[in-house]
This record gives C-alpha cells, sequence and structure tokens, in this order.
C-alpha cells in the first residue's frame, strides 16, 4: 500500500510569459491535462525525488512541449523534453531543514504554461533535531526498550510509570499521513485494536481513570518544530508541561473499511487510547489546542478510529 502525498493541480495555472511569447498574446490557449507530482509531506534530508514520482497528461493540440523543472533551493530551472531528462532528476534532498516547493511545468508555443507546486518539509527525526524544547532530558530521565527495540524515555507520576514520547512500533499503525520521517517524532497512529499490542513488554495502555486529575496545560509542551511553535497558544491554555509527559499536538486519523487512514487535527489535537470502555466503546483522551480540560470521548469500534499511545506501569 503506498502512502504519499498526491499535490495535483487538475487545471492549468496561467503563467506570466509561455515558453516563446506570441506576438499577440491573447491568441494563446490553455493546454489540456495537468501534472501531479508525488511527494510526502515530510521528508528527511537525502530523500530523493525521482522522475517517477511526476506525471502528467498534458496536450497541446499536437505542438511539441517543454518540461520545467525548478529547483526549491536555487530557483535555477532546466527544460527538457520529458521529465526523466530533467538535469535537475533525481533530484536529493539537501540536508537544511525547513519548508519548501518543489515546481513542476509544462510549456508550448501558443499555450499558457501548465504548471503543479508540491510543497514539503524537510525535518531532523532525532531526539532534539527538529523538534525543540520538548522537556526531556536524555541525560537524567530514564528509558525503556520497546517491543521494537527503540528507546523510549519515561517519568514517575502517581506511582506509575509513563512514557514520554508517543510509541513508534512500525509494525503496526501508521505514520502521519503516510510520512515515515515523522515517525520518530510524532510516533504512530494506532487503532484501538493494535494499541493493546504495541506497548513496551510489561507497559499497558492507561486506563481512562489514571489520566484524570491532570490538565492540558500541564501536559502539553511548548515546542517549536523547525523553528515554528507546534501548539498554537490560547489564553484559555497556559502551557507548562508540569507533568512532563511533552505532549504534541500530533492529530488523529479516521480509517476505511479498505484500511485507509485520513489523517486531522495535526497541530489542534493530541489524542491517546485508554484501555477504558463507555456504554462498550473504546475510550479515549482527547487534548484540544483551546480548552484546558482533557475530555473524554469515545469510538464507534476498535477499527475506524487511530490515535496516539502512551502506556504505563
Amino acid at each position: 500500500m503506498k502512502f504519499k502525498t498526491a499535490l495535483a493541480i487538475g487545471f492549468l495555472i496561467l503563467a506570466a510569459v509561455a515558453c516563446k511569447k506570441e506576438e499577440k498574446e491573447e491568441t494563446s490557449e490553455y493546454m489540456s491535462g495537468g501534472i501531479t507530482i508525488f511527494l510526502p509531506d515530510f521528508v528527511e534530508p537525502g530523500y530523493t525525488i525521482k522522475a517517477d514520482d511526476i506525471s502528467d497528461d498534458l496536450y497541446a493540440g499536437g505542438n511539441e512541449i517543454g518540461y520545467i523543472v525548478q529547483d526549491p533551493y536555487t530557483g535555477d530551472r532546466d527544460t527538457a523534453a520529458a521529465f526523466k531528462y530533467s538535469k535537475f532528476l533525481p533530484y536529493t534532498i539537501p540536508d537544511a531543514l525547513g519548508s519548501f516547493e518543489f515546481i513542476c511545468r509544462g510549456c508550448a508555443t501558443g499555450y499558457y504554461n501548465a504548471s503543479t507546486t508540491a510543497g514539503y518539509t524537510v525535518v531532523d527525526p532525532k531526539m532534539n533535531g527538529s523538534i525543540k524544547g520538548l522537556g526531556i532530558d536524555v541525560t537524567k530521565d530514564s528509558c525503556t526498550t520497546g517491543r521494537d527495540g527503540k528507546k523510549y524515555y519515561f517519568m514517575k507520576r502517581d506511582g506509575l510509570d509513563w512514557l514520554m514520547q508517543n510509541v513508534a512500533d512500525e509494525s503496526l499503525g501508521k505514520p502521519y499521513n503516510g510520512c515515515t520521517a515523522t515517525t520518530d517524532m510524532f510516533g504512530h497512529f494506532y487503532t484501538r485494536e493494535d494499541a493493546e499490542k504495541v506497548c513496551p513488554e510489561g507497559w499497558r495502555l492507561p486506563t481512562s481513570e489514571e489520566w484524570d486529575g491532570l490538565t492540558a496545560g500541564e501536559i502539553m509542551t511548548d515546542a517549536t518544530l523547525n523553528g515554528e511553535k507546534m501548539w498554537n497558544l490560547y489564553p484559555e491554555v497556559k502551557i507548562t508541561n508540569a507533568a512532563r509527559l511533552c505532549v504534541l499536538p500530533c492529530g488523529y486519523a479516521e480509517v476505511d473499511e479498505e484500511g485507509e487512514y485520513t489523517f486531522k487535527g495535526f497541530k489542534s489535537y493530541a489524542i491517546f487510547w485508554t484501555s477504558s470502555e463507555c456504554d462498550g466503546k473504546p475510550a479515549y483522551k482527547c487534548i484540544y489546542e483551546g480548552m484546558n480540560e482533557i475530555t473524554t470521548l469515545v469510538a464507534s469500534d476498535n477499527k475506524s478510529f487511530a490515535a496516539s499511545v502512551r502506556c504505563v506501569r
């Protein structure tokens, strides 16, 4: 199953000039078709954009079409007879964190340019990489090993050890929007069925009651992603991370009958599974950016909703 974000523009964008400027611009026409770029929302340095990641069905009345690829960092352009012949492809993402745009165009004499832009963010998923201010002290906080061999930091609260990071077991669940670059930053999103299987050995999902007594501000951390704050600031919520659970607004996902994940609420919500049920339905905890109260909600079943996982012991 392929999880990439397909950013396509099905209509043609008017460019300032065509490849060869006509004497009478009013005679220019629009090409039919469009260009599609398959590119994840988040990538790591070294990710390669290949010619196979770009497709088009442009038609210019039988006229020859030139294909333009623009370097996201220098702005330089290269025109070729096909995307696969561009000197910029394959294109390897440089080691520069931030948000960028990959732009491709088609041009033909007597026609307006067709243009498509794919936005992406380059991240360093390591601890203290793109995410700053998480609140974990790697020199002092204890860590445990997950079923997948990954290390997770934890803290103690009311006689329980709590993981300070979202579980990121890649054997189950999905990363945010299918972007594997986010796995170690945001963890995976699991259905309730899978959430019961991914806690480290000797750990378990917390009950709904074990979350009680906390406020949203006490568990939210004022972290940044590539220098931009992740939580929006509201006067109703004072972010302190006093409970040191280091919660980020990673969102949630809805899962259809075919197992496709649709991600929502990124940078607004943090959702965590509990082991509790309400009227026979699985309960989860919801943290919303504009509310200091942590609310308890229920999913309709164990398979159609995906959330983050924290574990206790």
